[in-house]
């Protein structure tokens, strides 16, 4: 069953950015250059603004990202106050395309 809260998506999003805003000193987004981070990443960078705070956003170039993709990342660490974290490094995840290769590595 569903329960109807008092409160839209994006003010309890809001809501829950001030709450962090509130308690740390450091705030970090991680950002894929997806959607939904893109999503999150634009209202942390809204409240960061309105506190006169930065952010920082760390993004991990898996080096097989569409060049859209990159551009976009491009342009979304270069908003005003934040601070870019740019990891390009050696990192393997699990390979579901090969029986041959279990692992695949950026």
């Amino acid at each position: 069953m569903k329960t109807q809260l008092p409160i839209n998506v994006h003010d309890a999003a809001i809501e829950r950015l001030n709450y962090v805003f509130d308690r740390f000193d450091r705030v970090c987004v991680s950002f894929s250059g997806g959607k939904d981070s893109t999503v999150l990443l634009h209202l942390a960078h809204q409240v960061a603004q309105e506190r006169r705070r930065t952010i920082d956003v760390m993004f991990i170039d898996w080096e097989a990202q569409y060049t859209a993709t990159i551009n976009h990342v491009e342009e979304m660490l270069s908003l005003p106050g934040v601070n870019p974290i740019w990891v390009a490094l050696p990192i393997s995840t699990s390979n579901e395309s090969s029986f041959h290769d279990p692992k695949w590595t950026a």
